[in-house]
């Protein structure tokens, strides 16, 4: 597995900190190498990437609600759209060079998998789940204004 190192460089990177070390790797696991490393009990961050695909809608849903308040709902729909697709996404993981910390096994390293980004994205979906909502207890009730965020202070 990459070296400790190389996880705090992508954190500073993205300046947060994870205190859970263990589920970040897991962020950064593609299933190919979590098979080859599967006596190390491994997981691969496919759940992660599922629950991320949510978190992402639901973030950029409440932002854009409360920024533009005038916005129908059917521009809100494409507009969010257009924010969390995947061409969009993969800028952000090309910007902080996210291909570079992922775990890939050796078939997908040989094939060009690093530089995939349907890939990178699985991190960075997996990765944004870490750091919103599993890593934080949101609350369930809101007031009007409330933006929904982590809080580092409920890490753990």
């Amino acid at each position: 597995m990459k070296q400790t190192k190389d996880l705090k460089e992508l954190e500073g990177k993205i300046g947060y900190t994870f205190k859970d070390k263990t589920l970040f790797k897991q962020a950064l696991t593609h299933s190919s190498y979590a098979n080859e490393h599967r006596h190390e009990g491994l997981k691969d961050n496919e759940r992660l990437e599922f629950l991320g695909d949510a978190v992402l809608e639901i973030i950029s849903s409440e932002y854009l609600f409360y920024n533009y308040p005038d916005m129908a709902e059917g521009e809100m729909t494409k507009l969010r759209a257009s924010i969390v697709c995947e061409p969009t996404l993969a800028l952000c993981t090309h910007e902080i060079s996210l291909g570079s910390y992922l775990f890939l096994g050796k078939g997908e390293e040989r094939t060009g998998g690093r530089n995939r980004d349907r890939h990178k994205l699985s991190g960075f979906r997996a990765k944004s789940v870490h750091r919103t909502s599993l890593s934080a207890r949101a609350d369930t009730k809101r007031p009007p204004g409330y933006s929904l965020q982590f809080r580092p202070d409920s890490l753990s």
